[in-house]
C-alpha cells in the first residue's frame, strides 16, 4: 500500500501530498462507518466520504472497493441471513448515494455563494452530459483495465515484472474465488449467488474511477490496491484438509506480494531518482541563466524583467537522460524543458535558486522592433537591457 505507484505519483506533488494523503484516510474511515450497523456511525461516514470526495473526487473508487471487500468477506463467513445481508446492501447504497448527494450539494452551495463554475479539469465538468452509451463502454473498459491493463495507464501500476505477478495473483485469486462462491452456495444458495454477483462486481469498484472519466492517470487508480487486500483474506478464509498444503500456499503467497513490492521498491527510487536528476539539473541550467542576466550590460537589481517566449523553450543542448526515459508515470513524465518552463517555474527560480525579481508583461514589450530582433536564449545577445527593462527572449 505504501510502494504503490499511485503514492509515487502523488508524492511527486509534494506541496499537496498530504491532502490527498487525509482523502484517502477519510475515504478509507468512511467506508468503514458506513459498513457499521448503527445509523450515527454511518452518518459521520456519509460526512468523512463527502469531505474526501471535495478534496479529490477521483478517490470515490476507494469507497466503492472497500464496502465491496467487506461484503465479500461478510458474505464468505455466512453468519447472517439473507434478508438481513440485503438490507446491509441496501443501506451501504443508500449511503454512498447519500455521500454524492452531499458532496454536490456543498458544492453547488459554493459555486452559487461566489458565483463561480465548475472546472473543466479532466472532463468533471462534462459528467452530466454524457450519454448512457459512453458509460457502458468505459463499464467495459474498467473490466479489460482490471484483467488485462493495458500500457496507458494501468501498465504503470503493474511496471516491469509486476504484471506478470499481477497476472497470477488475478489468477489464483480466481481460483480462490470460485472455491469460496463453491462453498458458500453449499451452504445457502442464495449467499452463493450474492458472493457470486459481490465477486463480478469487485474489479469495477476497483477500476470505477474509469467510469467517472475518460482521462484517467496513475493519481486516480489507487483503489486497485484494493485488490492485493482481498487476495489475502480471501486466502485466511480458505479451508485446507492437511496443514501443509496451507503452509505451501501461504509461502507462495508471501514470495508472489514480497516479489511485487521490491519491484514497486526499485521502479519507486527509478522515479525518485530521475525527479532527482532532473531538479539538479534544472537549479544549475535556472543558476546560469540567472547568472546571465546579472552579467547583463546596464543590468540593474531595481529593473524589472520581461520573460519573452518563456513557455517556447528551445535548448539544444539540454539532457534528458536515456536510461530513466522509459519512467512515464504521472508527475515524472516531464522531459527538461517542460520540467524549467512548466508554470511553477518562477516559484522554482526563487525557491531553489534564490532569484525573484519583479516583472513586467512580456506582451508589453514583445512587439518591440529591438525585441524582435533579438536571438532566442541560450544564443549571445538573448539578453539586453532595453529602456530600463531587462529583456530575456526564449
Amino acid at each position: 500500500m505504501v510502494s504503490f505507484p499511485t503514492v509515487t505519483s502523488l508524492f511527486g506533488f509534494m506541496f499537496t501530498v498530504h491532502a490527498y494523503m487525509l482523502a484517502m484516510l477519510m475515504m478509507t474511515a468512511s467506508a468503514y462507518l458506513i459498513c457499521r450497523p448503527l445509523w450515527r456511525a454511518k452518518g459521520v461516514g456519509i460526512v468523512l466520504g463527502a469531505c474526501a470526495v471535495g478534496i479529490y473526487q477521483a478517490f470515490l473508487p476507494i469507497l466503492l472497493s472497500v464496502v465491496l471487500l467487506y461484503d465479500i468477506l461478510d458474505l464468505t463467513d455466512n453468519k447472517k441471513s439473507l434478508s438481513s445481508i440485503l438490507s446491509s446492501f441496501l443501506a451501504q447504497g443508500i449511503c454512498i448515494v447519500a455521500v454524492m448527494g452531499l458532496y454536490t450539494a456543498v458544492n453547488r452551495l459554493f459555486l452559487w455563494k461566489y458565483a463561480l463554475s465548475l472546472d473543466s479539469y479532466m472532463g468533471i465538468s462534462e459528467a452530466a452530459s454524457t450519454s448512457p452509451l459512453i458509460y457502458l463502454k468505459r463499464v467495459s473498459r474498467a473490466y479489460q483495465e482490471f484483467f488485462l491493463p493495458s500500457r496507458q495507464v494501468s501498465w504503470d501500476m503493474y511496471p516491469q515484472r509486476a504484471h506478470s505477478f499481477y497476472i497470477l495473483m488475478l489468477c489464483t485469486e480466481g481460483l480462490m474465488s470460485v472455491l469460496l462462491i463453491r462453498r458458500t452456495w453449499q451452504g445457502s444458495r442464495g449467499h452463493g449467488v450474492l458472493l457470486a454477483l459481490l465477486m463480478l462486481l469487485f474489479p469495477l469498484g476497483c477500476n470505477f474511477i474509469f467510469v467517472m472519466s475518460e482521462q484517467v492517470h496513475s493519481l486516480m487508480v489507487y483503489a486497485q490496491v484494493i485488490q492485493a487486500v482481498l487476495f489475502v483474506s480471501l486466502f485466511d478464509r480458505m479451508e485446507y484438509s492437511i496443514s501443509l498444503a496451507r503452509k505451501a500456499f501461504s509461502l507462495c503467497l508471501i514470495l508472489l506480494l514480497s516479489g511485487m513490492c521490491v519491484i514497486y521498491a526499485r521502479f519507486d527510487n527509478q522515479c525518485y531518482l530521475k525527479a532527482e536528476f532532473q531538479q539538479q539539473e534544472a537549479i544549475s541550467w535556472n543558476t546560469e541563466l540567472i547568472a546571465r542576466v546579472k552579467s547583463t550590460k546596464g543590468y540593474r537589481d531595481d529593473l524589472p524583467i520581461a520573460w519573452v517566449n518563456r513557455y517556447d523553450l528551445k535548448d539544444r543542448t539540454l539532457y534528458n537522460m536515456a536510461e530513466l526515459s522509459f519512467l512515464r508515470l504521472a508527475t515524472y513524465d516531464y522531459n527538461m524543458s517542460e520540467y524549467i518552463s512548466n508554470y511553477a517555474w518562477e516559484r522554482f527560480l526563487a525557491a531553489w535558486c534564490g532569484f525573484k525579481p519583479d516583472t513586467v508583461n512580456p506582451e508589453s514589450v514583445s512587439s518591440w522592433p529591438d525585441v524582435q530582433s533579438m536571438p532566442s536564449y541560450p544564443a549571445d545577445g538573448s539578453i539586453q537591457v532595453i529602456s530600463d527593462v531587462v529583456i530575456v527572449k526564449f
